[in-house]
């Protein structure tokens, strides 16, 4: 029984650990960090290198203009790979990290990735800021940007986004319905891909609490069954000097002793 108690807690434990790691976003990758202050000053990382300082500095002072204007936090930062994070959510990792360390009214993420297995282009916004940045909105943006990223016109690419930015907020910028179209077909691809990994994640886990069910009544069928009573006759005699005690049981409980002196 103990061993079987002790496969039961590898079982629950192993269910943890496939759920826990399948609803995992905050995995760390190539240092991504970023210093906040409660100024809301913008952050410009360059961890891939793609900037000048020139352009560095063109693209913070841009920022600290929006970040005036609106009260928001303003995150841009470059990486070369983001392997460690779950694809297609890498911003939601991000910003869930660091979401107690946020200051400001909303916060804009802005992330370019230079891995050519994963190529990344893509902005978000948060709290207020979705009201000038909705997800339609950033998703057309993002894959505005994203040509000048797979060229490697990095700076236009950002400086490109002000200019959408500053559409956004007065209304005037106009999203074709072939963009909208696409956009659906991403958030389809997206949830379809999501729906298939579950299933196959839910699948599997089934199959292993099967298989280790199957070893357990396997297991507790061989064992052989300790502490089980002996029989005991259903009718005797016990002698005690020379007194004899007849007893007879019925369902394994005495039902009735006689005595006897015996000569």
């Amino acid at each position: 029984m103990k061993n079987i108690s002790i496969i039961k807690n590898i079982i629950i434990i192993l269910l943890y650990c496939i759920i826990t790691f399948s609803l995992s976003t905050n995995a760390s990758a190539q240092d991504l960090s970023y210093n906040l202050s409660s100024t809301i000053i913008p952050v410009v990382s360059d961890k891939a290198g793609i900037l000048t300082d020139y352009e560095e500095v063109t693209i913070l002072n841009k920022f600290t203009e929006l970040r005036d204007a609106s009260s928001f936090q303003f995150i841009f930062m470059t990486v070369t790979d983001t392997d460690e994070y779950t694809r297609g959510n890498e911003l939601e990792a991000m910003y869930n990290m660091h979401v107690d360390d946020l200051y400001g009214t909303g916060t804009v993420l802005f992330l370019i990735s230079t891995d050519n297995d994963n190529l990344i282009c893509e902005v978000q916004a948060y709290n207020d800021a979705k009201y000038i940045l909705s997800h339609e909105v950033c998703s057309y943006i993002s894959r505005e940007l994203e040509n000048y990223i797979k060229e490697g016109n990095y700076f236009d690419g950002v400086m490109k986004f002000f200019d959408y930015y500053n559409q956004a907020n007065d209304g005037t910028l106009t999203i074709s319905d072939e963009s909208k179209q696409a956009d659906y077909n991403s958030i389809f691809s997206y949830m379809k891909t999501r729906i298939t990994f579950t299933i196959l994640l839910a699948t599997v886990s089934l199959l292993i609490t099967a298989l280790l069910y199957v070893f357990i009544f396997a297991l507790k069928n061989k064992s052989p069954k300790t502490n089980a009573p002996g029989k005991i006759p259903q009718e005797s005699d016990i002698f005690v000097g020379n007194i004899s005690y007849k007893y007879k049981l019925t369902s394994d409980r005495i039902t009735y002793i006689r005595s006897r002196v015996t000569k």
